[in-house]
Parts: C-alpha cells; structure tokens; sequence
C-alpha cells in the first residue's frame, strides 16, 4: 500500500511539474488595434507573442475570409512592418510569400510585431476606417502564428477619442475608450467583426435568447417595427431547429448610399443597406429577406456545413462542391421564412419563386455551367465576373433556390405530407453537428436528401446538380397543386440582346447575351452604339429600335476602338420570360393539403 503511495505521489508531481513545462512553453498573443488618426484610413496594429522559446516564428496573415471565397489579399494593405524584442532591438524578418513573414526570434521571450493596415474599403467582407466609425473584418487586420493557426489570446482595442461604442459577439469589457477582448482562438476571432464608433444600439429577446441591433450610417429605417420583425424571424428559424445555439447574437448594420450585402459569422452577422430603402414597404421586405439569410446561416453553414469548410486555411482557397446546398437552401427559405413568419403575403411569396424560377430560365449560363461547378469554381467566377459571365456561368444562389424548392415539393409529396426539407436540415443539424462534431460529404447530402424524397436522386443529380438540363419546374409545383403560367416579356417588342451604359450622350455596349440578334451579328462588349439606318440616336436604344420590326434586318453603326463600322442586325423576339404561379383549382385534394401545409404562417 505505502509503494502505491508512493508511487501515486511521483506520478502526481511529474504532473504539476509537466503542466507547469507545458504553460511555461506556451506562447501568449496578445493583439492590438489602434485607431489615432481615423481620418487617415489607416489602421495601427500590433500582434504581441509572450513566452516564446524558438528561435524562428513564422507568422500570416488570411487571404480570404470564411463565407466570402474571394483570395482577397488582405496582406496588400499592411505597410511598415516592424518586430522588436522586450528590450527595443529591433529583430530582423524576411516575408517569404505575399502573405507570410519569418521572423528571426533568437529565443527572444517577448516579441512585439507592428504594422499599419490601410482600410478603406467598406463592405461586410473587408475593414474600414473613416471618421464616422470602424469596423474590423478579423481576416483581413490580424496575424496569427503559421504553426499554430488556431491559437486565441486578447485584443486590446484603443479607439479614436470621437467614438465612445464597441459591438462585437466577443466577450468584452471598457475602460474608458479602450477594450479588452477574449479570443477564444483565432478562427472565432476572425468569425467576429467589431463595430466601433457612435452606432445606434437596440436589445431585445427572440427564441429566449438576447439579441442586439448595432446601426451606423443613418437612414429611413423604423427602429421599432425592425426589432419587431426580426424577432418573428429569428424566432420561427429558431423553431425549424428546435432550438438556437446561441446564448447571444449581434446583428451588425451599415447603412450606406447603395450597398447591398451580407456576411454570416458564428454569433453575429453584418448587413450592408442602402440608407434610404428602408421605405416603401416593397424595398423593405428585401432588408428583412437579407437579415432572414444570413441568420439562417447561423445553422446553415456555421454548423450544418460541407466537410471541406473547416478547419479553414486561411493561405489557401477552400473548394466544394456544396455552395449550391449552402447559399441555395438558404436562399430558398430566407423570402420562404418572411411568409413564414406572416410578413409577406401568400401573393407576394409565390411571386418570388416564380423569380426564382424564371432566373434559371432566363440565364443562357445556366444551361452552360452545372450548380456543382459554379460552387467548385466561385474562387475564380462568382466573385470576377466579367461581360460574358451572364452568358457561361449560373448564381448557386437562385438556381439552387429554385432546386431546393424542387427537393422540398418531392419529399412533401412522396412523404404524403408527413416530412419536408425542414427534415433533412434538422438531420444534418442534429446528426453531423450535434452527433458527430463534423460536416458532411456530397455523398452523406445525397443520402440524407434521398432518405426524405424517399427515392434515388442519381437521375436528379444528373440533371441538375452535375448536368445543365433546363428546370421541370412546372412538375413539382403541381406536386403542391400550384400552376404556372408563362409569358414572354414584352411580345411586341424588338429585342436586340445586348445591356448597355451611358457615357454621357455615348451607348456602351456592357453585355451581349448568347445566341440574340447582337450575338449573332457580332455586336461586342464596349461597342459604341450610334445610329441604326443612319439615324442616329443619344440615350434610348430601346425606344430607338421599336421604330423596327421583328424579323426586320437593320443597319447598326457602332464605333469600336475609334473606327466605325457598320453590321447588320436582324432584329428578334424576346426569349426571355416571366411566370406566374398560382394555387391550381384542378389540383387534387391531398395537393391542396400539400400547399396549404406549405404556405401557412406558422404559430
């Protein structure tokens, strides 16, 4: 017995003595940010490594940040680049890629690593600073250590004298224009934008859970009627899941002259508006239809997610074939949520879908680009579009809106009513995230989705998720005793095929949709448009070609890099069209339960 105790009480001290080598040789960052001339646009910044033993340290910093697959290249803003040790000595660096510095430590136990970082870009996905207020995208400030991506610490956020507020999901607390911010680890920390200046705030409870408002740029908005509205979002989003895994959300929204946007994070979300669309009420539903989205990513996506988003590198880009899943299931229930929750009308729903719907019909890259490839390849489309990309690529949002819509009137269908799409959802929420810690693979999606639709999805996928075969969409709405009606837009007129611009007096010539009278007659990007039949026009192309009829071959003179040519256009029909959707009087009875169990408020 005593060997034992004897034996327990070494075991015991090689512990606390292992445990104290082990916190003895874990580094401590610290970062810091301070703002002492906003005006200038520039950023002060500081990573602070604490009890470093290695005689090398590399440091990076992202080049892209999660929900936004962009590269970006944060990297090209930093200037003066500057690394000391505790006693002042300046430490020599080499940066050794366009986003990353090695840094000859020398066993150094504190190093200090400053920069200035220009932010003059306002959106939900970059950083700001202006006089009016900051705001800090995590990917696109910070620094964090190549060999321990992952590791958290503290920020320190100084702000200018003018502004007296900080918003952030971070745990946080002031002393007098300064913050102390826990960082649990880094990719949190990037998963958190902060907002500092004089912005609005607004608190309130939704699902059980606290929830805040943080508004700057000013605007037409109802403080009132918004936290009303989001409430019963958040509430009936919450209620698909059946619970909300938050103890805390903060809604982020920049107000601006036309900005339109939004990026998700893990307890938070920014928004991106313009200020004055707020009213009338057509304009405003769009407002609540973003904040609709980006919190549904709360589950959808920062939990239910592809396998291959997470853990991030943040150096590198991050392919899947799921961002059709992701963003356009999301997108297929953000208006779905507002009719939902009893803020848009039955009317006014359906008149969406047929949006939706009439977007994959009316796009020539839908039929070129299948949803799988958009969502592999948005790294090098989705966010560089050029003049042809209307006619070669295809938005994951909508067509995998629409597609979503597809999936969600077969399982309603084929269940009898009994499941919907909301099934599949809380299957992966509760099976992959809650279960198993993970994401999912295409395959394990596919299982889930033919699991619920109760049938094998192969010729589906074929069609639409790997293939280009144009939507059947008429066949699933009658799934849920809706009809459709479709027409071509503008019949009488004219078509030409091309989007144009005004330089002044001049038509530019911005986009020449595939297979249109332009197409065919070779009317190129940046052509300038200046007369047909030699009368020549200033600003309306359109009123100009209805002196014409279809069918009937005129004689365009454009200028093309300074000389004049002129083509010969034989004028067309629309192809385009637009739908109507409705609820189908001839539909059977179990359909009509269908489509009432579909379309309700829910309590």
């Amino acid at each position: 017995m005593q060997r034992f105790i004897h034996t327990a009480f070494i075991f015991f001290l090689f512990l606390m003595n292992f445990q104290q080598i082990m916190s003895q040789s874990e580094a401590k960052l610290t970062w810091s940010v301070q703002m002492p001339e906003p005006y200038t646009h520039y950023f002060t910044v500081k990573l602070i490594i604490e009890n470093n033993h290695a005689d090398s340290l590399k440091v990076q910093m992202p080049v892209w940040t999660p929900g936004s697959y962009l590269v970006r290249e944060y990297a090209k803003n930093v200037e003066n680049f500057q690394v000391k040790n505790s006693q002042g000595k300046v430490l020599s660096f080499k940066k050794y890629n366009k986003n990353s510095w090695q840094i000859a430590a020398n066993g150094s136990e504190k190093i200090e690593i400053s920069y200035q970082s220009y932010a003059y870009e306002l959106s939900v996905r970059t950083c700001f600073l202006s006089d009016e207020y900051a705001y800090i995208n995590g990917a696109g400030l910070f620094l964090y250590l190549a060999d321990q991506p992952s590791k958290g610490g503290t920020l320190l956020v100084e702000a200018a004298p003018q502004f007296k507020k900080l918003s952030t999901a971070l745990s946080h607390k002031q002393k007098g224009n300064s913050w102390e911010i826990a960082v649990p680890d880094f990719d949190t920390l990037v998963d958190s934008p902060i907002l500092v200046g004089n912005q609005e705030l607004m608190d309130f409870k939704a699902a059980g859970v606290p929830h805040q408002l943080a508004i700057v740029g000013g605007g037409n908005y109802d403080s009132a009627r918004m936290v009303s509205n989001i409430q019963r979002i958040v509430e009936v989003e919450t209620k698909l899941f059946g619970s909300n895994p938050c103890n805390h959300y903060l809604f982020i929204v920049l107000n601006t002259e036309s900005s339109y946007g939004g990026l998700e994070h893990l307890f938070s979300t920014s928004l991106i508006y313009p200020r004055w669309r707020y009213k009338p009420d057509g304009t405003y539903m769009k407002f609540l239809g973003l904040a609709a989205h980006e919190y549904f990513h709360l589950w959808n996506v920062k939990r239910i997610r592809p396998i291959e988003l997470g853990p991030f590198d943040y150096s590198n880009e991050n392919y899947t074939d799921l961002l059709w899943q992701v963003e356009g299931f999301t997108s297929y229930y953000d208006d779905y949520f507002l009719r939902r929750a009893g803020l848009m009308s039955e009317d006014a729903y359906l008149a969406v879908l047929a949006e939706n719907i009439a977007y994959a019909l009316n796009t020539p890259g839908s039929l070129v680009e299948p949803l799988a490839d958009a969502s592999f390849d948005t790294w090098i489309k989705f966010y560089r579009k050029n003049e042809n990309s209307v006619n070669a690529n295809v938005s994951y949002y909508v067509k995998g809106a629409a597609v979503a819509f597809m999936l969600d009137a077969l399982i309603r269908a084929n269940s009898e009513g009994k499941n919907s799409l909301d099934d599949v959802l809380r299957h992966l929420y509760q099976h992959y995230y809650q279960e198993l810690g993970r994401g999912f693979t295409d395959a394990e999606l596919k299982t889930t989705l033919e699991k619920f639709t109760q049938t094998n999805l192969d010729q589906f996928y074929a069609d639409y998720i790997y293939g280009t075969k144009a939507l059947d969409y008429p066949k699933y709405l009658s799934m849920l005793g809706l009809a459709v009606e479709a027409e071509t837009m503008d019949p009488d007129k004219v078509y030409f095929g091309v989007n144009t611009k005004n330089e002044g007096d001049n038509i530019i010539v911005t986009e020449v949709f595939k297979d249109s009278p332009a197409w065919k007659a070779g009317i190129n990007v940046n052509d300038e448009l200046i007369a047909v039949n030699d009368y020549r026009f200033k600003s309306n192309l359109s009123e100009m070609l209805q002196n014409f009829a279809q069918n009937e071959t005129v004689n365009v003179l454009v200028s093309r890099d300074g000389i004049l040519q002129n083509i010969k256009v034989t004028l067309g029909s629309n192809p385009r069209v637009k739908l109507k959707i409705f609820p189908d009087q001839n539909a059977t009875s179990a359909q009509k339960a269908y489509f009432q169990d579909w379309i309700k408020a829910v309590d």
